[in-house]
Order: structure tokens, then sequence, then C-alpha cells
């Protein structure tokens, strides 16, 4: 019997054979290149957007607005913003375009929760909920369509608004009952190394231009909780993985433009070069004087 000589689908979620050459095009068998990142195996869109996030991890204890980020960055992130649209409700492409940009090396992507107490949620953000005990009421009513792993720590998944016909496109929301603060999936930035344990920092400093830009967050305080790390080497480093992320990323923000989505950034200059990373034109195609 023949063996199936058929060519695997990248980013499909399915596996490739290990001992095939490498898609990345290194020459090298995959499992000696970039089998341990597995990001030719994943949907891209999929990991732009943490769709396979579960669960809460790590509180982040300390985040900063840009400027308060090292000089170096300040001043690249300036740049960025002047060419690029902050979205609103856009987080998880604000991040990504940021992180993948071709002018700013070393800021990495951060997948998780962001939350704020019901309090806070009713009081300035606008909710359905008549108030705390309601809102708190329903909440748990609406948990009992999902397992409930943490329970017994009092918290709870809850399912993200959507009817319970629409289960297949849930996305897990959670209500720590101990602190009654309601976490939403949520992507910003971080630089790996760049705090200071001893100023109570702690190793990485975290910033979030999604959220720093956004009118409705000037009034309360914005909780956030990391559960992942997309390091942007592990992209920018793979041509092949970089063009097709640039790719996806375009996409996303065609339909951002085309349902009118706001945007968040005064520094941005109409006249900019668009989205995401404007390259240097080919020589070939610059037009030559006579």
């Amino acid at each position: 019997m023949s063996k199936n000589t058929q060519s695997p689908e990248f980013f499909s979620g399915k596996s490739i054979p290990r001992n095939m050459l490498c898609p990345c095009n290194s020459g090298k068998k995959y499992k000696k290149c970039c089998f341990h990142n597995k990001l030719f195996e994943k949907p891209i869109l999929s990991v732009i957007q943490g769709k396979h996030i579960r669960g809460m991890e790590d509180d982040v204890l300390f985040r900063v607005g840009y400027k308060e980020l090292p000089t170096e960055f300040v001043e690249k992130i300036d740049n960025w913003l002047e060419k690029n649209k902050i979205y609103h409700l856009g987080c998880w492409g604000n991040s990504h375009i940021l992180a993948l940009s071709n002018d700013i090396d070393g800021i990495d992507v951060v997948n998780g929760y962001y939350g704020y107490t019901l309090k806070d949620r009713i009081s300035y953000l606008g909710s359905s909920f008549k108030d705390e005990e309601e809102g708190i009421k329903l909440l748990i009513h609406n948990s009992q369509f999902l397992k409930q792993p943490d329970k017994d720590k009092g918290i709870l998944r809850i399912p993200d608004g959507t009817g319970p016909e629409n289960r297949d496109e849930w996305q897990d929301s959670y209500l720590d009952l101990n602190t009654r603060v309601l976490w939403m999936r949520h992507s910003w930035n971080k630089i790996v190394g760049a705090g200071d344990k001893k100023k109570g920092v702690g190793k990485d400093i975290h910033f979030d231009l999604t959220t720093e830009f956004g009118e409705e967050n000037d009034s309360v305080w914005t909780y956030l909780n990391e559960v992942e790390t997309l390091a942007s080497g592990s992209i920018k480093d793979v041509e092949v993985l970089k063009e097709k992320y640039d790719e996806e990323l375009e996409d996303m923000v065609d339909t951002f433009e085309s349902d009118e989505a706001d945007n968040l950034n005064p520094n941005y200059q109409e006249s900019s070069t668009p989205f995401p990373n404007p390259y240097p034109p080919d020589k070939d195609d610059e037009e030559i004087d006579t």
C-alpha cells in the first residue's frame, strides 16, 4: 500500500508531520525548526483573536500609559500612532498591529482578560443591570449553561451574552464572586524585561493602547489578567509567517473600516500611509527621472 503523500494543510488546526521540511523554507526538518511555536498549525485569525484561551491565570498588578515606557519606545510609538488607528472594540487587531510593526521591535502581545467591578460597570460604563444584586443574580443564572471547574473558588464561567442557540460561538467571560469583578477577553501589549521589581513594577511593563485611548475608561479602574504572551519575534523572524499575519491583519482593518469602527487615536494623521507597516517601495517600482 502506498503512503499518503498528500501535502499537509497549514494554518488549519491540523498537525504537521515532524519530519517534513519546515514550511518556513529554512530547509530544515519541521521538528528542528518551527515545531515548538506551532504557528504553522494554528488558524491565524484564531491566534490573533485568542479564541483558544480558557481560564484565568496571573493578575497584572501594574500597567502604565505608553508615555511612561522607556524613551526609545515612546518615540517609536508616537511615530506609529501617526500612521495607525486605534479601533474601538478592536483590541485584538490593535495589539497585534503594533507588535508586528516593521518599525518597532521588542513589543509582545498579551492575551487574557480585562475586568471592571459590577459597580463601576453599572455606574460609569452603562449596563442593562439595575443594580449589582440583579447583575449577580442574572450572571449566576447564565453560568448554568457552562461547566464550572472553579466554582469552589468563587469564580464562574459566563457565556458572552448570546443565547443557548449560539452555544458554539460562546467565548468565556468570568465573574469573580469574591471581588464582584466581571472579566472579558482582551488583548494588550508588554515589553518583556523592561520593568523594575524594586519599584513594584514587575519584570515586564504592560500597556494597553485600546483602553488608554478609550474615553469610557477614564472614570474606572481596569483590571488585567494575563493568560499567555505571544512573542512578536516568533512571527516577525519568520518571513512566511510575517507575510501571512500581515495579510490577515489587513483584512481585519478592512473590516473595521467597512463597519465604520470609531478611531480612538487622536494622533492619527489622515494623510499617513495606511496600515499596517508601510513598506518601502521596491526600486523597480520607483519612477526614474529622465
